[in-house]
């Protein structure tokens, strides 16, 4: 009973500093980006209504959550919860962004989408920590990296942000978690829910292959594999369908405009506001600096499974970045989201190892 006592206490005070964290770093994106409110192409008021542009329209699990618990409550509860909210609405009072957060038609609607986008940044921290342990086996090491690395993401969402970023961070950590414990009947359900917030998971659904294990029959893992992909094709056929009249395009080609950037020395020395603070933006050099010295640190400690559907999804990114995102939109490479976080956790590990070689018995201090 006293082991059950505090394992409770424990988790208690670890869901208390992953909620501190999560909501700071929550807060830094959406004091940038908000719900991108005022731009008619892909606000909260055009994905809640289902009048986003293409590709933004496709991008559905959030708001059709938002619409689906709105539409369940009676008419008089809708009310009085609007009215509570319009009479507080501390969003619009505390972020000069969220400038419909006010609106009375769609403020219930807003606010569900603001918490449902938070609950993906603060499942992110616990998926996060569940890879961390099983990379290092240290629970000091996972306690760091799944905080740093979620309070990193406000610093990634640079040139623009969205709140189905959150939600792609843990559908992909949690669909490398299923894809190596061979969880395949779980797995096709992440992907499912995956793909409904972002169409470009049918990607990174391929990338996971290398981590099914190897014990597995070869046969039985590409069978599992291409179930994920059809059901990735499945979604965005029936999206691009019934969003076809919506405007926009699928993609948008942004090849020329990059190779530009990249040969502009400029570039590589831009900052950006976040947190109320100046931090290095995009490819700026002390970000590319940054990354290098975790790799260096990390790489070499990485499982084999691992390196492989980084490199995997790295095939299927780097590309895909080039030709269609912006170049300095760093939130664009985020199938290598789970590679960065690895060389961090086991970067992160090695500096554990270093500064305290020896555990120590605890003593009370003197008095």
């Amino acid at each position: 009973m006293p082991d059950l006592k505090r394992k409770f206490v424990d988790l208690s005070l670890l869901a208390f500093a992953f909620y501190l964290c999560g909501a700071a770093a929550f807060s830094g994106y959406f004091a940038k980006w908000a719900l991108r409110d005022g731009d008619a192409r892909y606000d909260a008021v055009a994905v809640l209504d289902g009048t986003a542009v293409q590709p933004f329209a496709y991008r559905r699990l959030v708001p059709a959550l938002a619409n689906a618990v709105n539409d369940s409550l009676p008419a008089s509860v809708q009310e009085r919860l609007s009215d509570a909210l319009m009479e507080r609405n501390w969003l619009g009072r505390d972020y000069g962004r969220a400038t419909q957060s006010g609106e009375r038609t769609h403020i219930l609607r807003y606010y569900l989408m603001y918490g449902l986008a938070f609950a993906g940044a603060l499942a992110a921290l616990f998926v996060l920590r569940r890879l961390a342990l099983d990379l290092t086996d240290c629970a000091v090491t996972a306690a760091i990296a799944a905080p740093l690395f979620v309070l990193a993401m406000t610093l990634m969402e640079t040139g623009g942000g969205y709140y189905y970023d959150w939600v792609e961070l843990p559908c992909m950590v949690g669909a490398v978690l299923l894809a190596r414990r061979a969880r395949f009947g779980w797995l096709a359900l992440l992907v499912t829910v995956a793909v409904l917030n972002k169409e470009s998971f049918l990607f990174f659904a391929l990338a996971l292959y290398p981590l099914l294990p190897r014990r597995v029959p070869q046969l039985r893992r590409a069978a599992w594999t291409a179930a994920y992909l059809a059901i990735c094709v499945v979604v965005n056929a029936m999206f691009k369908l019934h969003y076809a009249d919506n405007g926009g395009g699928m993609v948008v080609v942004h090849l020329m405009d990059n190779l530009r950037e990249i040969a502009a020395p400029a570039g590589y020395f831009i900052a950006e506001i976040s947190y109320g603070l100046p931090f290095p933006s995009g490819f700026n050099l002390l970000n590319i600096a940054l990354v290098v010295v975790l790799v260096m640190r990390g790489w070499p400690h990485v499982p084999q499974d691992l390196r492989r559907h980084v490199a995997l999804a790295a095939l299927f990114n780097l590309p895909l970045f080039l030709a269609f995102a912006v170049l300095h939109e760093l939130r664009n490479l985020s199938f290598l989201y789970v590679g960065l976080f690895a060389v961090l956790a086991c970067a992160l590990r090695q500096w554990v190892m270093t500064a305290a070689p020896e555990p120590r018995a605890w003593r009370e201090p003197s008095r």
